[in-house]
């Protein structure tokens, strides 16, 4: 007789090289992420960026004002975190949103305090999660999922900000839902002031968005030797949504249908590694 573990272990190289074998489909998380991402790109968002009028509204924004504000009960953290947002943008304010503010009462008391751009941080769980950044008075209105998040003062030997308005730096911003992502960057930031030595960079690579924010250092007597020093904050950014109009039913703007989004992809990271264990044995 032969030895029966050696006979399975030669089945299953057997069947392992046979190429007629049917094999199923991982239906893992990132292979949905990368159909959702398809159809963004090949959808809505090209449509509005070779819309003439689309392109029109925001190039006629002017020298921009920001609010930035949270989701409604936001936790201590996206408050700091927020409030870190609005030294990044030149005259911009922060506002902490009440539990009874909707979001179009929010915009119309904006737009009458001429505010430009309207930004809120979203959150689940305590944590900061989305970005949705709104031109006023009616769009256009870009959704960013948010990682990574770190607090300028939480990062080790950082710089303090002034209040000038920094250079600001584009990287790998090159297609065409890449150019209209960086022209709208470029509208919340005025013109810079060199002499605040500050840069601030949006780096683009693979879709997702890394900020960052720094000063000039001149060391020495004759301030010869430059060196950067990191301000903070950071955070990765990653588009999820673009729309023209601000309360488009097809744009999940809100806190509840964001959330609800978020919760969704938990549960299917949870079902993934169960789908995963199916797929090796």
């Amino acid at each position: 007789m032969g030895n029966k573990k050696y006979d399975r272990r030669e089945k299953t190289v057997l069947k392992r090289k046979d190429s007629s074998a049917p094999r199923g489909k991982n239906n893992t998380l990132k292979t949905q992420e990368t159909i959702e991402l398809t159809k963004i790109k090949q959808g809505e968002c090209v449509q509005d960026y070779e819309d003439e009028n689309f392109e029109t509204s925001v190039a006629k924004l002017t020298f921009p004002k920001v609010l930035v504000t949270t989701s409604r009960r936001a936790s201590s953290y996206s408050i700091r975190f927020a409030k870190d947002l609005e030294s990044v943008f030149p005259n911009s304010e922060f506002n902490e949103r009440g539990s009874l503010d909707d979001l179009e009462s929010l915009v119309r008391q904006a737009s009458s305090l001429a505010f430009t751009h309207i930004m809120i941080v979203e959150e689940h769980a305590k944590i900061p999660i989305g970005l949705t950044v709104v031109s006023l008075p009616s769009g256009p209105c870009f959704l960013f999922k948010l990682s990574s998040v770190k607090l300028a003062k939480d990062i080790k030997n950082h710089g303090k900000c002034s209040s000038h308005s920094p250079e600001l730096i584009l990287n790998n911003f090159h297609t065409g839902i890449g150019k209209l992502v960086g022209k709208f960057l470029t509208t919340l930031f005025p013109k810079p002031e060199f002499n605040g030595r500050q840069v601030v960079t949006f780096h683009n690579q693979r879709d997702f968005i890394f900020f960052r924010r720094h000063r000039y250092v001149f060391d020495g007597n004759e301030k010869r030797h430059v060196r950067t020093q990191e301000i903070g904050p950071q955070f990765t950014m990653k588009l999820k949504k673009i729309s023209k109009s601000l309360f488009d039913e097809n744009l999940c703007v809100f806190d509840s249908n964001f959330i609800k989004e978020q919760k969704k992809i938990t549960s299917s990271e949870s079902s993934r590694s169960i789908n995963n264990k199916i797929f090796i044995n």
